[in-house]
């Protein structure tokens, strides 16, 4: 009877370290594609407020700096810089010219 309850137990703790493996590879796999989500959603945020701000600027506003709900775009010849609102760094995209 001894026996038969040690190998229980061993069964039972190589399932439950077997399911823990199992569940850690799946937050790590999920972790990774929220991040990329994020990633994907703050180009597309970057690229949209260039976008808006280059509309506004051939439409007849001559500013530099433009201030939208999601952040703030600096225009300069070659270059936009967008500092989106919640991020503490600002992105560089290099801009075709007009």
């Amino acid at each position: 009877m001894k026996k038969r309850s040690a190998s229980l137990l061993l069964a039972a703790c190589l399932f439950l370290s077997l399911l823990l493996l199992l569940v850690s590879g799946y937050l790590h796999v999920y972790e990774r594609q929220m991040r990329t989500l994020q990633l994907a959603q703050q180009n597309y945020q970057v690229a949209c407020l260039i976008d808006l701000a280059q509309w506004r600027r051939q439409h007849g506003e001559k500013q530099t700096e433009y201030q939208f709900n999601l952040g703030r775009v600096i225009l300069t010849d070659k270059t936009a810089t967008v500092e989106l609102k919640g991020l503490k760094k600002q992105i560089t995209k290099k801009i075709l010219p007009e």
